[in-house]
């Protein structure tokens, strides 16, 4: 798989997520959120994120989860992980393990890369069986610790 395709065309545009439901790109279309939604953790009253650098011979990227911090990261880091280790796949690499985030550390990321033109920001939502969807965004960006062209 070429890098000339963004990381976040690459991603699913909805996924069985073991037992515990479906998830969904929000619009199923993964078309950009638009400028005044750009801030991912406001959507949250208390925004988490969990962070995944991907690395291959094809691409590189850095991917952010962010959710509603509940207090039990796992399921969103194990979907983070879903994701990142699909780009992996995809790029002959690897996915490093989670760095997660909370409040204040998640909320700086998130400005950060709400002025960040390159980050890509797309709305999904977790369906548990019959239950109301739970929103979860997940940014793209391309991965500057690296020399070159690599893209996100």
């Amino acid at each position: 798989m070429s890098s000339a395709h963004s990381a976040s065309e690459l991603l699913p545009l909805a996924f069985d997520f073991y037992g515990l439901g479906r998830v969904e790109r929000a619009g199923g279309d993964g078309a950009p959120a638009p400028t005044d939604e750009r801030n991912p953790a406001d959507a949250f009253l208390r925004p988490a994120c969990a962070s995944f650098s991907v690395h291959g011979l094809d691409g590189s990227a850095l991917l952010h989860v962010f959710f509603e911090d509940d207090g039990d990261a796992s399921p969103w880091c194990e979907l983070g992980n879903l994701l990142a280790s699909r780009l992996a796949d995809l790029w002959a690499g690897l996915p490093s393990p989670p760095s997660l985030k909370r409040e204040s550390d998640a909320v700086a990321l998130a400005m950060r890369l709400a002025a960040t033109p390159e980050a890509e920001i797309i709305r999904y939502l977790h369906l548990p069986g019959g239950a109301a969807g739970r929103e979860i965004i997940v940014v793209t960006e391309r991965d500057a610790s690296l020399p070159g062209d690599a893209h996100a």
